[in-house]
């Protein structure tokens, strides 16, 4: 009962501390071909982040598709993991994900719904085995991997299926743990301003989660001017919408109607980049450990 009551405690001051100070994180996607990334520069890597100014990793995803599911895969995300937290540097944990999801998310009605429900049960078994599989102390926080945009959840109906996904998945979540759940979002300029800050308003209406806002710079298919007017409907600093922003410091070289590509941007341009800062004292996050630093060569 004693050990209960003082893991109750731990976890409620964390979650208070988490909660009260804004974060400086950088994004890192695993992806299978890390693997061959010599176990040496991983260290490496994580100090060269605490170095440069960041206080968080997020890890995007520990389960993406087949993918992470091994207990060789899982242990080696488990290191990595530790080895951040060697470096001081604070890890919020993402859950699943997958290489269709984008495809996936596009149906409707009962087959949303259900497709929904089998990420949820995905996202909760992950935070289980984290729980389990890694001390009290070096977790910092969830992400949710599935992305809230201004295409997809434009339909009333499919709107209100992602509000109850994701009200159900917090609230599981925090029955199981009560540190901060993370979420991401994006706009394109198909909902106007006002309409897209009322879209994160309403799925956010318990607060629940705290959603972090991509400012477009890599993809660029808006203007500066026009993502400053989007921003200026969920920058609220006596009331936020939104928890912080997610620098984008990467180029996208690919075409709307192929894969994704991108390269970083020039070491002046990326030097001003990391640089940058939320407003209202928000979450500062930078996308991705992988445009920032050579994961073969870190030195």
């Amino acid at each position: 009962m004693m050990k209960n009551l003082q893991y109750f405690i731990f976890v409620l001051a964390l979650w208070y501390a988490t909660s009260a100070l804004a974060v400086t994180a950088i994004f890192y996607q695993p992806q299978t071909r890390d693997f061959e990334v010599n176990t040496q520069n991983w260290p490496v890597i994580f100090s060269a982040v605490k170095q440069a100014g960041f206080d968080t990793l997020v890890f995007q995803w520990t389960g993406y598709g087949n993918a992470f599911s091994s207990n060789e895969e899982k242990a080696w995300l488990k290191n990595r993991i530790l080895e951040a937290r060697q470096a001081k540097l604070n890890v919020i944990i993402g859950l699943s994900s997958e290489p269709d999801i984008f495809t996936r998310i596009k149906q409707t009605g009962a087959a949303l719904s259900n497709y929904l429900r089998k990420l949820r049960e995905k996202d909760i078994n992950l935070v289980k085995y984290w729980l389990q599989n890694l001390p009290v102390t070096e977790i910092n926080g969830w992400y949710i991997a599935l992305e809230i945009d201004d295409y997809e959840w434009r339909e009333p109906e499919r709107r209100a299926q992602l509000q109850k996904h994701l009200a159900d998945e917090a609230l599981k979540i925090h029955a199981i743990d009560a540190r901060p759940i993370y979420i991401s979002s994006y706009f394109r300029g198909w909902m106007g301003p006002e309409r897209y800050a009322r879209l994160l308003k309403n799925i956010n209406t318990d607060q629940q989660l705290k959603i972090w806002v991509q400012d477009g710079a890599g993809s660029s298919k808006l203007s500066p001017a026009e993502t400053a007017l989007y921003f200026s409907f969920i920058t609220n600093c006596e009331n936020p919408i939104t928890s912080g922003v997610i620098f984008e410091i990467f180029k996208q070289t690919s075409k709307d109607n192929q894969t994704f590509k991108a390269e970083s941007v020039d070491p002046k341009s990326m030097s001003l980049k990391i640089k940058q800062r939320a407003a209202c004292g928000g979450d500062s996050v930078f996308f991705s450990l992988r445009y920032w630093i050579n994961l073969n060569q870190p030195n």
